[in-house]
């Protein structure tokens, strides 16, 4: 019995080495996963635990503090997405299932918001915490009260930063909506009450780019297809003020070519919307298509430029706004074309509201934010200078 499982478990790890040529690997990083996932399988034999049943990612932690070979988790961690790629993840690798209810919401976030797989581990982590925390207090979901949720916040999150709070809170606050709105199980909208302590002396003036230094940034030469998925990235940022969250999870199906139009269906503030686009912006993100990006079946329209070609994150999509964008003005972040969006709808002569919905806002203090004045307008009446 022990000869087949060990020959079955063979057979896994051999259909793996064969994706990493297909995926085009070097012949190194293909030699250092084979060395790891042999020593790999020699640690589960010699501890008895049965190759065709689940185990814990206790042991796959405990593996990776004894195997010698260098760079062991991004090997084990590139065979668990293999097998979850292949579905059979649940019968190798056993994560931490948490109860039905837990579970099919995530399963809903994560078809109708099309977010990257870390979110979801980042989801999955809290609301782990959070049943943890309901378990042993013996509170029932039915039974839920905002003190409940008060009492959890204030010890999961004590000693974090705060953005690492907010996230934590956004989190929380989407489960809590799908238990009032989709599930009925509370009888109170909690998500509606949990308000956030005000953060005073926040309305700093907006930074955005000058036209000359934006008309620099368009202007970077193009030398390969890197510099290419770069340039694709700047002119939808700036030509639609989209978060980097949101142009990660944009795919090859949203942007309509023939028609200079993009669809957005889901947004931070759930409200889809369509954008305009520029010709140069559709012919730039056309080059990309044609020219710069990887060959793959994944309809996601940002891959990276290197195997594994997997859609960008909004981290990396961030880093390489903020990259192009430093070479001009050496503090810019990529939240300055967003601002600098808001900018030119605001001297366009559009209302605030409708730059709300613009930018996906769900309130409109936060639209105030973005908006401190009308820099053309205050320039024309001081300097008498047109534009």
């Amino acid at each position: 019995m022990q000869d087949n499982q060990s020959l079955a478990f063979q057979y896994t790890l051999d259909d793996y080495r064969r994706q990493l040529i297909i995926d085009g690997y070097s012949s190194d990083t293909i030699q250092r996963h084979h060395k790891v996932l042999k020593h790999l399988e020699i640690f589960l034999l010699q501890r008895g635990i049965d190759l065709n049943t689940q185990f814990s990612m206790k042991i796959i932690e405990e593996f990776k503090s004894e195997c010698p070979v260098r760079r062991t988790s991004s090997v084990i961690n590139g065979l668990i997405r293999h097998l979850s790629g292949k579905k059979v993840t649940s019968s190798r690798l056993k994560q931490n299932q948490l109860p039905n209810l837990y579970e099919e919401y995530i399963g809903q976030y994560t078809i109708s918001h099309r977010v990257h797989e870390r979110t979801i581990q980042n989801m999955r982590f809290v609301l782990g915490e959070f049943y943890r925390f309901l378990n042993q207090s013996e509170i029932l979901e039915t039974d839920l009260t905002i003190i409940h949720i008060d009492s959890f916040l204030s010890t999961s999150t004590a000693g974090l930063a705060s953005e690492t709070v907010r996230k934590r809170r956004s989190v929380l606050r989407g489960f809590l909506r799908y238990l009032y709105s989709i599930r009925g199980i509370l009888k109170k909208d909690l998500a509606s009450l949990m308000i956030a302590a005000p953060v005073f002396c926040r309305n700093n003036p907006p930074r955005f780019l000058r036209r000359d230094e934006l008309q620099q940034v368009f202007q970077y030469p193009l030398t390969d297809g890197s510099d290419m998925l770069s340039q694709a990235l700047l002119y939808l940022a700036y030509c639609t003020g989209l978060r980097p969250s949101e142009i990660s999870r944009i795919r090859l199906d949203d942007i309509l070519f023939t028609e200079n139009r993009i669809i957005i269906p889901v947004r931070k503030g759930r409200n889809p919307v369509e954008f305009p686009l520029p010709d140069k912006a559709i012919q730039t993100i056309a080059d990309y298509v044609i020219q710069a990006r990887p060959k793959s079946n994944l309809r996601e329209l940002f891959l990276n430029t290197c195997t594994p070609y997997e859609p960008l994150t909004a981290q990396q999509v961030s880093r390489r706004i903020s990259e192009r964008l430093r070479k001009v003005h050496p503090t810019a972040t990529a939240y300055w074309l967003r601002h600098s969006y808001a900018q030119s709808l605001l001297e366009s002569g559009a209302s605030i509201f409708e730059i709300k919905e613009m930018l996906g806002h769900d309130d409109i203090k936060t639209t105030s934010r973005y908006l401190h004045i009308h820099t053309s307008w205050m320039r024309k009446v001081l300097f008498d200078e047109t534009f």
